[in-house]
This record gives structure tokens, C-alpha cells and sequence, in this order.
């Protein structure tokens, strides 16, 4: 990481832990600058802090797809920490108050006017470390609403007030000794208005992203977006040139969540897949970026019955709305948020399988009711942009 950045001429700093997130960030900082007659290339940073600490090596897909996708907006600075940096500086380890003093030496103090961050409930708490280095500064939560699909817990304060759950726990909030006030987003810029799903702990201003906004940042990101691979080409024209639809299945981190076991999650998508798909027709897996390379090994070997496919290593990495044509030529399955913002974003059909009947099977009972209210609120906002509607293309598999 350079010494100093555009930091020191006063700017905002956008807190990425995956490529996904640069389509929700980047139009948030947008949109927020639009609303405050801000100019639109006013100088602003990424920090990025990925959960596998292999993405911080200097040859890292991650950090390609990043460095190319920001091609056409050249006010923005890309900061990857190093891999020492990832594991010792940044470390989640460590205790947040160093965390946030190593953040603030970088950046410098005072030099920092928001900061924009998807959401504070992970136990590494990397963004309430930005927000300690810089209290001062505007905070702004963008993607969905603070707290939606995992509970909005404020672990600080039940430090005070809780019992501690797990030795785990226990050691992860250890790290937050010295901290005095605990910050948490003064507004909310949102791609789907997941609000009246649970207003607890939410900003009380919050906007909603027009369209406009969303598809012409995506049209921006997807100008220069790192070349796929000719293996990689080839499996995306088969899937879009054929005459007839692939399902495209997008998977979730449920197990990496700690919502449910690694067989459940897999015996979920089974489940789905027998459901939703005649046998011999073509499945496409997107995995999620926390899918593990095992659990889409046993996925593929239980879907012999099919043309399953997994995307090529080289474009895993890529988040699918960067993917618009694949999308409208293919029958997407989701069982995530991810169903409402498709269905919005691209007035796509999209099928959203994760019904009642399937969390109460396949997730631990702790997280039950928070699901099912979850869900609710994804299937009621997907379907105001026609979710789930037969488009009558020919169902058939690959040759």
C-alpha cells in the first residue's frame, strides 16, 4: 500500500470486501454526490479487505478484476493492502484500536469526510475499524439495509450486558477493548428497499438507488472488464448461442455463515435442482465467492443426471450482473437477496427457491425465524418485478 493516497486532499473512502460490492458502492458514492451537488469525479479511495487473505497476494484474481473493472473511473484509487499488511496490520486478530490507528496513519488523520461500508456484523468488524480511525467522518452503509439476512447484533454492547455464547466469541470480542463509542451508519444507500423487513438498528435517512444510477455504473465497470479466458469464452458462447435456456444456479455462503452445515447446503441445491429442473437439462453453477471448491465437487457428482456445469475458474470470480446477457438467456434459480435485485435491476425472470418448507429442512433452528422473515421480505420485493413468470423458451440440454 502506497505511503500516502488522495486521502490527504480530503475524500471518501469505500470499504470493499468483494468485486460484487464495487457495483454497490461505487453507484451509492454516486448517487450520494448527485444528491449533495458534489462533482461526480471527485477524488475518492477503495480499500480493499477480502475475508481470504490469499486475494491480498500481489497475482491475485481478485485484485485484477478490481484494478480493470475501475478502468473507466480513473478518480477512483484502488488500495489492496499487502499480504503482510492482511495478515498483520489488518489482521481481524488483532485489537480494533490498532487496527484503526494503522488505518488512520495510512490515510492520515482528519482526511477522511465519509466513509462507505456495506454492513457491520461480521465478528472481524474491519468496518467499524475504519469508522474508529475516522469518527468524524459521514457513514454510510450501501448494499442492503444494516442487519438484513443476518441479525443487526451490536456485539459491543452485549459485551456489557450479554453472556458470552462460545469460547469463539469470547476471543473475538476480546479485540474490542479500549473502544469508548461504537459507530454505526448515519444513512443508508440501498439497491432494494428491504426497510420494512426489520427497522432495528437502521439509519433514519435512507435512499433508495434509482436505476438510472445501478446500469450505468454497471455499463461503466463492465466496459473494461478483465478479459475471460478463451476456455472460459467458449463456455459462455455454448451457453448463450444455443437455441435453447440453461438453469442458472446461484449459490449462496449459507454454510460459511454458519447457517447451516456444508451436506445441508449441498442437499439444498439437490433439492432445488430435482425440483425445478427436468433431468437431462443444462445447469450452470455460479458459486459464491465463500463456496467451497469441495462442496462443488460433490455438488457435480450428485448431478449426474444432468449437462451440470460449474464456471470456469477464470470468470468465478466475476459478479454475475456483470453478466446481463447470460442472464436473459438463462433460467436463473437464486436463493438469495440476489433475487430481488435482478429481477429489479434487469427485469429478468428469475425463480426464487428458497421456500419455508426448505429453511425449516435444511437450516439450523437458531436462524429459522430470522430466514423465514428474511425470505419473506426477498420474495415479496422480487415479485413487483415479475418474479418467477414462464418466458416459454425451449427447455433442452447442451449437445
Amino acid at each position: 500500500m502506497p505511503e500516502s493516497s488522495r486521502l490527504a486532499a480530503g475524500n471518501a473512502i469505500l470499504l470493499i470486501s468483494f468485486p460484487h460490492q464495487l457495483l454497490h458502492a461505487i453507484s451509492a458514492l454516486r448517487y450520494d454526490r448527485m444528491l449533495r451537488a458534489t462533482a461526480d469525479d471527485t477524488p475518492a479511495t477503495i480499500l480493499f479487505w477480502s475475508y481470504q487473505a490469499a486475494d491480498h497476494l500481489s497475482g491475485a484474481k481478485v485484485r485484477q478484476i478490481c484494478r480493470r473493472a475501475l478502468q473507466d473511473f480513473p478518480w477512483i484509487e484502488l488500495l489492496f493492502p499487502s499480504f503482510l499488511h492482511r495478515m498483520y496490520c489488518l489482521s481481524p486478530y488483532r485489537l480494533l484500536t490498532d487496527r484503526s490507528s494503522w488505518i488512520r496513519k495510512k490515510f492520515g488523520v482528519g482526511n477522511c469526510y465519509s466513509c462507505y461500508y456495506s454492513h457491520d456484523v461480521s465478528a472481524d468488524h474491519t468496518a467499524q475499524a475504519l469508522m474508529q480511525a475516522f469518527p468524524e467522518a459521514r457513514r454510510i452503509c450501501y448494499g442492503d439495509p444494516p442487519g438484513f439476512l443476518y441479525p443487526t447484533r451490536n456485539t459491543f454492547l452485549r459485551n456489557r450486558v450479554g453472556r458470552w455464547n462460545t469460547l469463539k466469541e469470547l476471543v473475538w470480542e476480546s479485540r474490542l477493548r479500549g473502544i469508548k463509542n461504537w459507530f454505526s451508519p448515519q444513512e443508508s444507500i440501498i439497491a432494494v428497499d428491504f426497510r420494512s423487513f426489520d427497522r432495528e438498528g437502521q439509519p433514519q435517512t435512507a435512499y433508495v438507488l434509482p436505476n438510472a444510477v445501478l446500469l450505468d455504473t454497471l455499463e461503466r465497470l463492465r466496459m473494461d472488464f478483465p478479459e475471460i479466458t478463451p476456455k472460459a469464452s467458449s463456455f459462455f458462447s455454448a451457453l448463450t448461442d444455443n437455441e435453447c435456456s440453461p438453469y442458472l444456479l446461484l449459490l449462496s455462503n449459507f454454510t460459511a455463515s454458519g447457517m447451516t452445515s456444508r451436506q445441508n447446503e449441498l442437499e439444498l441445491y439437490i433439492d432445488i435442482c430435482q425440483s425445478y429442473v427436468p433431468l437431462g437439462e443444462t445447469i450452470c453453477i455460479k458459486p459464491h465467492i465463500g463456496t467451497p471448491q469441495k462442496l462443488l465437487f460433490l455438488l457435480l457428482a450428485r448431478l449426474s443426471d444432468y449437462r451440470a456445469f460449474v464456471f470456469p475458474v477464470a470468470a468465478q470470480q466475476l459478479p454475475i450482473e456483470l453478466l446481463p446477457e447470460l442472464i436473459a438467456r438463462s433460467h436463473v434459480l437464486s436463493v438469495s437477496s440476489s433475487s430481488a435485485l435482478i429481477a429489479h435491476l434487469f427485469k429478468s425472470d428469475v425463480t426464487h427457491v428458497l421456500t419455508e418448507d426448505r429453511i425449516r429442512h435444511f437450516f439450523k433452528p437458531a436462524y429459522v425465524a430470522y430466514m423465514l422473515k428474511a425470505n419473506k421480505a426477498i420474495v415479496e420485493k422480487a415479485s413487483t418485478a415479475r418474479l418467477g413468470v414462464v418466458r416459454g423458451k425451449t427447455h433442452c440440454s447442451m449437445a
